[in-house]
């Protein structure tokens, strides 16, 4: 089947930019039920705040059939066993693990933590506890190791059990930090992928679709929090103190986290300035 949009054309060779608006329509049929092109769009289909057309609708819809992730309904062929026009569509088992698409985000830790849990929410839950109950313990370390002896000295060393303690919550910790920068920076090449390829975005928000197809900008978020997290890495893993020194790499990671949020707002003011499409009044014929 020929493709109908542009962006229909795109994606038939980029997978990773077609998965991400997968995970855009499998979510919302699973919300609404089983819908045709045209119920979809007259609820609205949006990534990056922008409503997919009727045409890019169809064809992700096509590519998604053929991912067998959707299927038509069984009363939407004619009587030669054709697909008729308005087809209804239905996720597919494969179709509902499909979940909204993800980036480099702390909004989206607790996304990553239920992806690796077999029960779902409730351990994630108990996860979120666990780490919460981690983090008060390592800082009641940190405490530990910073108090001051009679003359001023600084304790020497703390007891083994709290020593293996430390590093063992260090290792936990860098793991759980590691686990989100991958999955963040694979779901963010992915929504990088899916912004190059939708010229109809880069027209309508061309500072918002730069910003969003850079590539610099995932790796200049990886930096910011590697520099936040490695005065506690260092802490934790070698059992070193937090001298003034360590903490220099935190506050610069503070500054580039706060620059590239500044950027951030920037771009996305232009999405909310736009009124949105203009009609156009035809001009009388000279």
């Amino acid at each position: 089947m020929t493709m109908r949009s542009q962006l229909g054309t795109q994606l038939e060779s980029d997978g990773d930019a077609q998965s991400v608006f997968h995970q855009i329509l499998l979510p919302h049929l699973v919300l609404h039920g089983a819908s045709s092109a045209e119920e979809i769009e007259g609820r609205g289909l949006p990534l990056f705040r922008l409503n997919l057309e009727g045409g890019e609708i169809l064809d992700v819809l096509e590519l998604a059939r053929r991912k067998r992730l959707i299927e038509p309904l069984p009363d939407c062929r004619d009587a030669y066993g054709d697909v008729i026009a308005q087809t209804e569509w239905a996720p597919t088992q494969r179709g509902r693990e499909l979940k909204p698409p993800r980036g480099l985000t702390l909004a989206a830790f607790r996304d990553y933590v239920m992806a690796v849990t077999p029960a779902g929410p409730k351990i994630a839950q108990y996860v979120q506890y666990a780490l919460v109950a981690l983090g008060l313990v390592l800082g009641s370390a940190i405490g530990v190791s910073s108090s001051s002896g009679k003359d001023g000295e600084p304790v020497k060393a703390e007891p083994a059990p709290l020593q293996a303690g430390i590093m063992v919550g260090g290792i936990v910790v860098a793991l759980c930090i590691g686990f989100v920068i991958y999955r963040g920076m694979a779901g963010d090449a992915k929504l990088r992928h899916a912004a190059r390829v939708w010229k109809r975005l880069r027209h309508r928000w061309p500072k918002f679709w730069r910003w969003q197809s850079s590539w610099q900008r995932p790796w200049l978020g990886l930096l910011a929090v590697v520099l936040v997290t490695a005065p506690f890495g260092v802490r934790f893993l070698l059992g070193l103190h937090l001298h003034l020194w360590l903490l220099i790499p935190y506050f610069l990671g503070i500054l580039l986290w706060l620059a590239l949020f500044a950027v951030s707002r920037h771009c996305d003011q232009e999405r909310s300035e736009d009124p949105g499409p203009v009609a156009i009044a035809p001009q009388p014929a000279e």
